[in-house]
């Protein structure tokens, strides 16, 4: 007979609050004409990118929304808010280097300035797993492989050759003209996206194979020259 593993009794570990379910309004600018609700998970997020722990920036993220509800501070401006949680940052040994880094991390946000991120280098070298590290470090919902791209430019009657340039026998005369063609048009492929990046201040991370740094610089110097029109 076998016999059993024992069967752990303890509840599961709750990952939400009670203090969820209350809803704290964060006002913006001068005259308050604009709020958001305060996230918890937006909150630890914004604290890991100051490089506290993360189950650190959790439980600090926690005790910002005690005190605001149980100080039945319901409805609250955006430096209260941020005096509150920095003088918990402080009393927890995280001083004015980090709030120095919030402090940066959150006028980035809210002036929406374009950023533009490229993981670029060799097949099987971790670019996939550093984007996505580093969107979760920086709070950045927007990350774009390029190898999806080139596959679909890859299918049929596409303008990149259906076998990728390592596998192809015999390989090309100009291995690095052949390349560098492949990113311009790649380039253009994501092109779409990028210019969303300038127009709207998305930040994206681009990561793959197929990326000339050189492309973006003169895509980003082009966008930003004045529009002429007659």
């Amino acid at each position: 007979m076998h016999s059993q593993p024992p069967i752990d009794a303890r509840p599961p570990r709750r990952t939400s609050s009670k203090y969820d379910y209350v809803k704290v309004r964060v006002w913006l600018g001068e005259k308050g004409d604009h709020y958001y609700v305060l996230s918890r998970f937006l909150v630890s997020r914004m604290l890991s990118v100051t490089k506290i722990p993360q189950p650190v920036a959790i439980k600090m993220s926690l005790e910002l929304k005690k005190l605001l509800v149980d100080g039945d501070k319901l409805d609250v401006s955006q430096p209260e808010m941020e005096d509150n949680l920095f003088n918990i940052m402080k009393r927890r040994g995280y001083g004015d280097e980090y709030v120095s880094r919030y402090r940066m991390m959150t006028q980035f946000h809210h002036l929406r300035v374009p950023l533009i991120v490229l993981i670029c280098g060799t097949a099987c070298v971790g670019k996939s797993t550093i984007a996505t590290q580093l969107a979760e470090r920086l709070n950045l919902p927007n990350v774009l492989h390029t190898d999806l791209i080139c596959d679909i430019l890859r299918a049929d009657s596409g303008p990149l050759n259906p076998q990728p340039l390592f596998s192809r026998a015999p390989p090309p005369t100009d291995v690095v003209h052949e390349y560098l063609r492949e990113c311009r048009v790649v380039r253009k492929g994501v092109e779409g996206e990028v210019h969303k990046c300038l127009r709207d201040g998305k930040p994206i991370i681009l990561e793959g194979l197929h990326l000339d740094p050189g492309l973006y610089l003169n895509l980003v110097a082009r966008s930003s020259e004045p529009s002429v029109s007659e």
